[in-house]
């Protein structure tokens, strides 16, 4: 390489980082999908987006993620090491942009080899999904190792190693589309074998070539169904469309993006120079490569109707290959030039360059700020569900929201992908609203619904029945944007049939409340404990409800509520039930030991009310005595029923009796009780195979319980399961394998099975009179 050249690619780099820093803010937010994934497998739970979800190939660039597990395992920040491994391909991109052409084409480097790398460093779309934290400069480096390969291929004999295949191999565990560019790559590879004279030889290397790829690629098929119980990634079944051949229609969507790329004079320019180059360019040099390269990408985008994010994402994979392409047709336009004009022809080519860059580092400019979808600002939604779980009390929740990836990092809670990225039953059946609507109400019931923007409206879910009467509204939330609406399942703030308080309460109206009942949560605490309780309560008028709870004595204690947790805006708290909520007031470390009342107040100005019957012993003995009663019947020889034993839990937590060790020991006895407990259950009917199975999962979240609790418990739930299919039950047993996949979120034929019976009933619900 001589110093012009080295000069020239030490451009392209200072170019590159430039753009890239430029738009290095932005984190795509569908890169903290394989975030979570490379997370959970770092941590041995396997891929899985969070760590109560069953198995589901939510993501489409395997090899991306297991690049970024050990660095998220240790602990790095992940949008910086993808940012950082992105970059690195990026550049390497650019190196191989150089070299290649001339190895293709058999030639030594020439000034012109400059102009490939120098288009693709100012290029928008790839330095932009540089930034993006997914893998597609990554694949893009892959398939440009794969043209270089082969371009040194073509100058060794048939029976070298194709490393071109093994590289397109691996840009197949990349992205799904892999193996279409090496459906493309066959024509260059077949033209070159059989170039040769002897025909044998030919053929042999033309089957290695075949095998090397299609052995790993067969290989890594069966793993998926081994491990997923599927062939395909759930995102094969959301981001193709039911009808390709509409989004191939003139006009379709396919079209409509491959238009609108075109749309922008300096891709129309880069394009046209490109269509030049591989016109001049022969076949046997690099022709059939690049133009099935670029073929392959138009396919792609075409059958998939592209997609909805900024800078083309699918089109840049094809970059390389078209700066590759528009490099030869600058060189044969201006060697074209007569004599005169000539030597014009490299300031005439820097001028080019020059206002290609300027254009594109324009378009990347006035991008920033205004991104689509972001990682960062998912990220502290994930940070609001996280605290309003923890407000509410609540060991285990599930958020349904249609964006999983800086939610499901942050928030800590097992998430419902309602779009079906990341969920095997509503990727194959969201287009069935009577399918998608059981799945989501009947049977995941998640404890919060995020519905965003255009979504919201396309799914229909808005204006669903069920939502409305299971669900509660949220008042806004910290970055919501019109359009986005938040929900809450009622019965976490609405008392239930049959739910009666321990105290009854005076029927005191305060500002705009009635006051029902109050069941303490403990009476006996040690000082530093917290005193809790279940309050209810109704609307009484339009506005904002609150209530003061407060320890009698002198100095007073006390502590305000705004109730339904400040969740729910006046006009969306419901006038008819009662509604219930969780006091706390902590109790001082220094608290005198002795009996206190405890009195409430609506409001702040309202006088306090004593709350007849009951009355507070602050003790640490006589906590710590209570707190050993309550172990002891933990480790009683009979099962303990979940909903006392979470109550118990709840009281032992409150009381704070015992230090962090001694609790953490009172909740492994109880996930032994509850252990013993699910065996107990699986002697009732079906039903209570369901209630095993949450005695299974408390019992996990505390201790490991014991394998042959689980194992009964699964194998009386898969029994059960064969008993109601063989019924005609197919909703029934779907809903038990549902409950049983998070024990045994792994079991690849369990889950196998619920696909087949969730297919079986889409067949019924589209049948005509169903």
């Amino acid at each position: 390489m001589n110093r012009s050249l080295a000069w020239a690619f030490v451009a392209a780099l200072l170019a590159y980082a430039i753009a890239f820093a430029l738009v290095a803010d932005f984190t795509c937010d569908d890169a903290g999908i394989s975030f979570c994934y490379a997370r959970n497998l770092a941590a041995g739970r396997g891929l899985v987006l969070t760590a109560g979800s069953e198995r589901a190939e939510g993501f489409s660039n395997l090899l991306w993620v297991l690049l970024l597990t050990p660095g998220i395992g240790l602990g790095l920040d992940p949008a910086l090491l993808a940012k950082a491994l992105a970059f690195a391909a990026g550049s390497a991109s650019l190196c191989l942009l150089l070299l290649a052409p001339a190895r293709m084409a058999g030639r030594t480097l020439r000034p012109s080899d400059a102009v490939p790398p120098l288009l693709l460093a100012t290029s928008a779309p790839f330095a932009f999904w540089t930034a993006g934290g997914l893998e597609t400069v990554f694949f893009a480096l892959l398939l440009l190792a794969a043209a270089t390969a082969f371009a040194l291929e073509l100058r060794t004999p048939p029976r070298t190693f194709p490393l071109s295949a093994l590289a397109l191999f691996l840009a197949s565990l990349t992205r799904p589309e892999g193996p279409i560019y090496a459906l493309a790559a066959l024509p260059a590879v077949a033209a070159r074998t059989f170039a040769t004279p002897n025909h044998a030889s030919a053929w042999r290397h033309f089957i290695r070539w075949l095998l090397c790829f299609a052995l790993p690629l067969a290989a890594s098929f069966a793993w998926r169904q081994l491990y997923f119980g599927s062939w395909w990634p759930t995102v094969f079944h959301t981001k193709l469309p039911g009808d390709s051949l509409e989004s191939l229609s003139l006009g379709g969507a396919g079209w409509r993006y491959l238009a609108d790329w075109l749309a922008a004079p300096s891709a129309a320019g880069l394009t046209a120079l490109a269509a030049f180059g591989l016109f001049r360019l022969p076949a046997a040099r690099g022709g059939l490569w690049l133009g099935g390269s670029l073929a392959a990408t138009a396919a792609f985008a075409a059958v998939t109707g592209g997609d909805w994010m900024q800078h083309h994402r699918f089109l840049v994979p094809a970059l390389p290959f078209l700066c590759w392409a528009a490099g030869e047709g600058l060189h044969h336009l201006l060697a074209s030039l007569p004599a005169p004009r000539a030597k014009a022809a490299p300031i005439a080519c820097l001028l080019l360059l020059t206002a290609y860059g300027a254009v594109q580092l324009g378009a990347l400019h006035a991008t920033r700020g205004r991104y689509r979808v972001t990682f960062s600002s998912r990220l502290a939604r994930g940070e609001v569900f996280r605290r309003m779980a923890h407000e509410a009390g609540l060991r285990s929740a599930l958020l349904a929201d249609a964006d999983a990836g800086g939610t499901s990092w942050a928030s800590g809670l097992d998430l419902l992908d309602i779009t079906g990225l990341t969920d095997r039953i509503l990727s194959r059946h969201l287009s069935n609203p009577v399918l998608r609507e059981e799945y989501l109400f009947g049977q995941r019931r998640p404890d919060f619904i995020r519905l965003s923007g255009v979504w919201t409206e396309a799914s229909g879910l808005g204006r669903s029945s069920r939502l409305a009467a299971e669900y509660l509204p949220l008042a806004p939330l910290p970055g919501d944007y019109p359009g986005d609406y938040n929900f809450v399942r009622r019965e976490l703030l609405a008392a239930q049939d049959g739910e009666t308080p321990e105290l009854p309460l005076p029927r005191h109206h305060g500002p705009g409340i009635g006051w029902t009942g109050l069941t303490p949560v403990a009476r006996t605490l040690a000082p530093g404990g917290r005193f809790m309780a279940r309050f209810y309560w109704t609307m009484a008028a339009r506005a904002e409800p609150r209530v003061r709870l407060s320890l009698a004595g002198t100095p007073p204690i006390s502590a305000e509520h705004r109730l339904a947790l400040g969740w729910l805006t006046p006009e969306t708290i419901p006038t008819g039930p009662a509604m219930r909520d969780r006091l706390t007031l902590p109790l001082p470390a220094a608290l005198p030991e002795g009996r206190y009342g405890v009195e409430l107040a609506s409001g702040r100005e309202s006088p306090t009310v004593s709350v007849p019957g009951l009355e507070l012993l602050v003790s640490r003995e006589a906590a710590l005595a209570r707190a050993r009663e309550l172990v002891a019947t933990f480790d009683a020889a009979g099962g303990v029923p979940r909903p006392k034993l979470l109550r118990d839990i709840e009281e032992l937590e409150a009381a704070g009796a015992l230090d962090g060790a001694q609790l953490e020991s009172a909740r492994r006895a109880a996930g032994a009780a509850l252990a013993r407990q699910a065996i107990r259950e699986l002697e009732g009917p079906v039903e209570s195979v369901v209630e095993a199975i949450e005695c299974c999962l408390l019992a996990a979240r505390w201790d490991e319980p014991a394998a042959a609790a689980r194992m009964a418990v699964a194998n009386r739930a898969i029994a059960a399961a064969r008993d109601l299919e063989s019924r005609g039950d197919r909703l029934g047993a779907c809903r038990l394998l549902g409950a049983l996949t998070r024990i045994a979120p792994g079991a690849a034929r369990m889950l196998a099975w619920r696909d087949r019976l969730w297919e079986q009933l889409a067949r019924d619900t589209t049948r005509p009179g169903s």
